[in-house]
């Protein structure tokens, strides 16, 4: 049986292994030079997805950990900070975010729905 955080494990390790090998294929050093972590953008589209993050944070501050990593050594930060301000409800974040499997299983579960939230 997959839980939240086995899928955010195999996010994690395969963005990872991507990037390592990108690296070498390149030429480069370790992963990324680059590395900005935006923790806000994964707050935002949590919120967007109706997620309550206070709660989110308390009852699975690993997973979040985890989430934020991935997060973090994304390569779309740009994009994602575009799609929330253009249209924060859209599903095109899905088709480039490393986080969307478990995002959608966390907003689809509805343990985590904020009060207003209806799906």
């Amino acid at each position: 049986m997959w839980t939240l955080y086995g899928m955010a494990e195999i996010g994690s390790l395969t963005g990872t292994i991507v990037r390592r090998w990108k690296s070498q294929w390149a030429g480069g050093d370790d992963c990324t030079a680059d590395e900005t972590t935006d923790g806000d953008l994964l707050v935002r589209r949590m919120s967007a997805l109706g997620v309550d993050t206070d709660a989110f944070v308390r009852a699975e501050p690993a997973l979040l950990s985890n989430l934020n990593t991935v997060c973090g050594e994304c390569e779309y930060p740009d994009r994602c900070r575009h799609d929330l301000r253009r249209d924060p409800d859209g599903a095109s974040w899905e088709e480039y975010c490393p986080n969307a499997t478990v995002l959608n299983a966390v907003a689809e579960l509805g343990w985590f729905r904020t009060a207003n939230t209806r799906r």
